[in-house]
């Protein structure tokens, strides 16, 4: 798997909690809470719709290695800090699917709803 935490939590978020590309990269560490003693993401999906999401331990344990410490701004962080956009999240999904499945070619991979990338 890759070094840099804030893959580990981008796939956690898609492939785990099955949220959007665009709920993922726009969510905040403002947004963690706790509900009824369990962890909870608060997200803002289509329509402007928020709801309360439970997070399994896996997800929270990346949400937590990705935050690293900090008290605001975005949970997923580019390589310069930024928050992480669709775009580029859709660039390490790419990255990390072709360096962990060389074998196969582009076209046969297929990814998971919500792990898509436009266009393709």
């Amino acid at each position: 798997m890759s070094e840099n935490p804030n893959d580990f939590a981008l796939v956690a978020l898609l492939s785990l909690l099955g949220s959007r590309i665009f709920e993922a990269c726009g969510s905040n560490i403002t947004d963690l809470g706790e509900e009824h003693c369990h962890r909870v993401l608060r997200v803002r999906g289509k329509g402007g719709k928020v709801v309360l999401i439970p997070l399994p331990p896996a997800v929270a344990r990346a949400i937590e290695r990705a935050i690293d410490g900090r008290t605001d701004g975005p949970i997923l962080r580019n390589v310069l800090g930024g928050r992480m956009d669709r775009h580029a999240a859709s660039r390490r999904l790419k990255h990390l699917a072709d360096r962990h499945c060389p074998a196969e070619p582009r076209g046969d991979r297929r990814l998971p709803a919500g792990m898509g990338v436009c266009g393709e």
